[in-house]
């Protein structure tokens, strides 16, 4: 959990913190010294600036991983809009046993299939018999392929 909180944090943010971790070592204990140790014992005021620097660290720390996950939220529904809204019929197929996982609006209406008859089905059930084994090869070497490369496939319709 820490480990991804520290991820998220930007450069900046990391910037300030540290920034405001030396002058809080550096001119605390100057400031104590000169003043509330006359008036109070020091083991006191040494745990208190401890538990100041821990909240108000802990604040920081929250406000970056808060504002990281709203960024994060925000690109999620943006490449949701675009899966979703496209007119170019679009489907998420699991690589493990090519079951097709969601569908956009485009490939409903192109197919002929509701969504949930949709998540029923394979990637191989919208292909003629002679093109599945062609696909199945193809999916396998899809990462090893150029990026543009996307071949020439016969689609079934309901």
């Amino acid at each position: 959990m820490l480990r991804k909180i520290i991820k998220s944090i930007d450069a900046k943010t990391f910037a300030l913190i540290f920034f405001i971790s030396l002058v809080w070592i550096v001119f605390s204990d100057h400031l104590v010294h000169n003043s509330i140790y006359k008036y109070f014992d020091a083991q006191y005021v040494q745990t208190a600036k401890g538990l100041f620097y821990i909240s108000v660290l802990s604040l920081l720390l929250a406000y970056s991983h808060r504002r990281e996950t709203d960024a994060l939220l925000k690109r999620q529904e943006d490449f949701s809009r675009l899966f979703y809204d496209s007119p170019q019929a679009m489907m998420i197929y699991s690589v493990d046993d090519f079951r097709i996982l969601d569908v956009n609006q485009s490939a409903q209406q192109i197919y002929g299939y509701s969504k949930e008859e949709f998540l029923q089905l394979s990637v191989f059930d919208i292909r003629p018999l002679d093109e599945r084994e062609k696909f199945k090869d193809f999916a396998y070497k899809l990462n090893s392929l150029p990026p543009l490369y996307k071949g020439k496939w016969v689609h079934l319709k309901k």
